[in-house]
């Protein structure tokens, strides 16, 4: 700018004249004086043209090229009034069709027009502000070359080269004589037209199938069929060699044969992106790139139904670029086990198991468990998990979610919310949204643990009732305690598409009240003793309540029953796991019918002899029944009878009388769960102190 403004000062003094020194000289010399000339007004009409021209190499003028070669933009300024002094500055915009042609150089400014040099081709189809300004000379009214451009002819079809007038300020056109800048109504903008041919060594070919991949394994395999009338279309990206960056334009469309092929031939050398379309119903496509042999795989991005930029040279054929679709009804398949297990499963370090673990075959009320989470591909060998999104159901007044850990592959991706009791509402639910975090594929072929949620009684849990009037055993709930939600929000990302979902059944595991807690509270204490004490030594056909404390299954509430609850006396739900069940339960209980066998009739009498007296009567075969209620001196009576009896006998009358399940932690094989039962006198020192009180 302080280039050209101090140019247009010099061209400004010579048209004044003051570039001659105005002093008045005496004696015999002359006076020179040189007034200013008044500014002329320039006749109306045309006062500058700026013409386009395209040219070979060689610089002789061409209409039309073919593609694949190079060729010259030329620009050229003239004053074309009829008194002309020349074009002093020029400067201007040129637009074309860059999907056509694309530049192939630099901008190189005509000799006249070295000062002030500027142009910017950066961007596709624009020429920006490309000028420059003359030096003093006046140019006069010949015709000046004002710059060169090289490009390459890429596509066939019509190209204009259109001039237009600059945008910054002080890019003007300029005449000299004038410090006015030239009106752009007053200056011709002369575009040019090239035709780009096509020759046969310069031009390409495209490409090949769209198949059915049955086996989900992104490759063409013997036997998978092509697919009918899928949409293909070519398209040329331009020179910005950039999918979608507003000047890519298709090139042509077709349709897939009765065998899945297609084809372009004897396009334009440029290039090329395919887009795949119009599948059938439930079709989507397989993953792309697989293995090595580009002949086999997909080419086609899953999601966006293209293909990348295809760079290709002149005469090149290329039929590799094939389209595979897999049916989502038949084949993309994921599922969702859940299981129940006292203690987590071991896992690999992507938290994965090539079997699922076993449900537990039954739990009671009061145990503290935890509910597996696993997804799968089954059917498919080469497609991981990505994303598993499940809600899983449990009865909440009987336990209580107390965390949820994420499995090894979920571990910085899982997202959960526990949602227990709420007013009126019995249904408690864990959220699950997992995205797997490690970088191997999992799910394939195996079965990867999204998570892991801790179960446990707790006081606020209401628990299960024991129904005294039913003349049954306690049973298992009948309803599932637990599952997977059904409100639809599960899904399950693949490695490169949504899957369909199997949704497995509710847990196997069977769950039991707490066998011992016969008044519901939550605890074996006093309350369960007094009603055991009212059902002591009565058979199982004389009230239905002894059914509930009947624990050994014998027909009868005797001493094998009082053993057991013995053993159990003040435990608590946060006993949980600790607490000793019948042996080989709960199977007796699953297929247990009356006994109607004939009983003697031996008779037990009141507490009128010593306690050895009645103890003699406790053989491990006896089979007591006693023709009148109970009285409280007798139960003590019987407890201390088998108290003796228990510690001076040891574990055989225990073994021969009583079934014992003990549960975890296991004693150690020196001490069986009956002797620790038989030497355990909590219960009976209970009995001792509540009725002797």
């Amino acid at each position: 700018m302080v280039e050209l403004s101090f140019l247009r000062r010099l061209r400004s003094r010579w048209r004044h004249g003051r570039l001659q020194n105005d002093r008045i000289r005496s004696g015999t010399h002359r006076i020179l004086k040189c007034e200013p000339l008044e500014q002329r007004a320039l006749l109306a009409g045309d006062w500058v043209e700026i013409r386009l021209e395209t040219t070979d190499l060689g610089g002789m003028p061409i209409a039309q090229v073919d593609s694949g070669e190079s060729f010259l933009l030329k620009g050229y300024v003239q004053d074309v009034r009829d008194e002309p002094t020349g074009v002093f500055a020029a400067f201007l915009d040129v637009t074309y069709n860059s999907s056509l042609v694309s530049v192939d150089g630099e901008i190189v400014h005509g000799g006249d027009y070295v000062n002030g040099k500027s142009g910017d081709t950066s961007t596709p189809g624009f020429l920006d502000e490309v000028g420059g300004f003359d030096g003093l000379t006046p140019l006069g009214g010949d015709e000046i070359l004002l710059f060169t451009l090289a490009f390459q002819a890429d596509t066939a079809g019509d190209v204009t080269f259109a001039g237009n007038s600059a945008d910054l300020s002080n890019h003007t056109v300029l005449i000299f004589g004038s410090d006015d800048a030239v009106p752009v109504d007053q200056i011709i903008y002369s575009s040019t037209d090239l035709t780009v041919n096509i020759t046969g060594d310069n031009t390409v070919s495209v490409g090949d199938r769209v198949w059915q991949d049955l086996n989900l394994d992104g490759l063409q395999n013997s036997g998978e069929p092509g697919t009918q009338d899928v949409q293909v279309e070519i398209f040329n990206v331009g020179a910005g060699g950039v999918i979608g960056d507003g000047d890519d334009f298709s090139a042509g469309s077709t349709t897939t044969d009765i065998n899945g092929l297609y084809s372009f031939d004897n396009l334009p050398l440029g290039n090329y992106y395919l887009k795949f379309s119009d599948l059938p119903t439930h079709f989507q496509f397989t993953q792309q790139d697989t293995g090595d042999d580009d002949t086999l795989d997909s080419d086609v991005i899953p999601g966006s139904g293209r293909t990348n930029v295809l760079t290709l040279t002149a005469g090149e054929t290329n039929t590799t670029i094939d389209a595979g679709l897999i049916n989502l009804d038949a084949a993309l398949k994921a599922r969702f086990d859940i299981r129940v297990v006292l203690d987590p499963t071991s896992t690999d370090a992507d938290g994965q198991v090539e079997v699922l673990p076993e449900d537990q075959t039954w739990i009671h009320e009061w145990h503290t468990y935890w509910i597996e989470v696993w997804v799968s591909t089954p059917e498919i060998s080469n497609t991981g998990v990505t994303r598993a999104v499940i809600n899983v159901d449990y009865d909440t007044t009987v336990f209580t979610a107390t965390s949820v850990e994420p499995g090894a592959a979920f571990a910085d991706g899982l997202t959960s919310s526990i949602h227990d009791t709420t007013a009126n509402v019995t249904i408690g639910q864990v959220e699950l949204d997992g995205i797997v975090t490690s970088n191997q594929q999992v799910g394939a072929d195996q079965f990867v643990l999204l998570a892991r949620i801790k179960m446990e009684s707790t006081s606020a849990d209401a628990g299960l009732s024991i129904d005294l009037d039913e003349p049954l055993p306690i049973t298992s709930v009948s309803q599932p305690w637990v599952q997977f939600s059904g409100d639809g929000n599960a899904s399950a990302q693949l490695d490169f598409a949504t899957a369909n979902l199997e949704i497995s059944d509710p847990p196997s595991t069977d769950l039991y009240p707490m066998l011992y807690d016969l008044d519901d509270d939550g605890r074996i204490q006093f309350g369960d003793l007094a009603i055991f004490s009212n059902l002591f030594l009565k058979r199982t056909t004389d009230t239905p309540a002894a059914y509930k404390a009947d624990f050994d299954l014998d027909d009868r509430v005797a001493f094998g029953d009082l053993a057991l609850l013995s053993a159990n006396f003040l435990k608590n739900r946060s006993s949980g796991n600790q607490v000793i069940m019948p042996l080989d339960f709960p199977t007796g209980f699953e297929t247990f019918t009356a006994s109607t066998a004939s009983i003697s009739s031996a008779t037990i009498s009141s507490a009128t002899g010593p306690p050895s007296a009645t103890a003699s009567l406790l053989s491990a075969d006896s089979l007591l029944v006693v023709n009148e209620p109970l009285l409280a001196a007798d139960l003590l009576l019987m407890s201390a009878a088998w108290r003796d009896r228990s510690l001076s006998d040891g574990p055989e009358i225990g073994a021969a009388t009583t079934g014992l399940s003990p549960e975890a932690p296991s004693p150690s094989p020196d001490d069986s769960p009956t002797n620790e039962i038989l030497t355990d006198t909590s219960l009976l020192d209970a009995l001792f102190s509540a009725l002797g009180t």
